[in-house]
């Protein structure tokens, strides 16, 4: 962390993963398909998603898809929360290969920009927008989540508050 506070060069073109690790959140996840900073952030956030906003988050589904889902941890939270909800995961292929075949998760291997499967509900985590922020990016409002949400041919949009973490933005075609 020095490093990077002090050479404001390195702090203005990598990011503090980047200079620790050598390498970038998906150039990791390539070289390791077990990324477990990835699998623990996702079930701790989705461990507090339903604990704090109960039943509504995901009421009326009856599938959902979790882009970048890795090894299905937070897909496998909402199949225990809502067994009636099938739950797959979309993900690259070197990730999905290397994915637990329990039966709670299916397993899609692709690429989000060339496919995406139906589902009821698309889930994409915060973790992305974090990511994005920290490559030229910015941090988004509601007014700019709704101008991406409406540009992208979206009807109408939900922001359930998370007491103690980002709010969760449900999104309706």
């Amino acid at each position: 962390m020095h490093t990077w506070l002090k050479d404001e060069e390195q702090a203005s073109t990598k990011s503090f993963f980047e200079i620790t690790h050598g390498c970038g959140r998906f150039e990791m996840t390539k070289k390791d398909a077990n990324d477990n900073a990835m699998v623990a952030g996702s079930q701790i956030t989705m461990e507090i998603i339903l604990r704090e906003a109960g039943r509504d988050i995901f009421e009326g589904l009856s599938s959902l898809v979790d882009v970048g889902g890795g090894h299905g941890a937070a897909s496998a939270a909402i199949a225990a929360a809502f067994p009636h909800i099938k739950c797959r995961d979309l993900d690259l292929p070197h990730v999905v290969d290397k994915a637990p075949a329990d039966g709670t998760v299916q397993f899609i291997a692709g690429d989000m920009f060339k496919f995406m499967p139906k589902a009821d509900a698309v889930l994409l985590k915060a973790l992305w927008d974090l990511y994005m922020m920290h490559l030229n990016g910015v941090e988004r409002d509601e007014r700019g989540w709704e101008k991406i949400i409406r540009e992208a041919g979206f009807r109408d949009y939900k922001v359930i508050s998370v007491p103690g973490i980002f709010p969760v933005i449900e999104i309706y075609p």
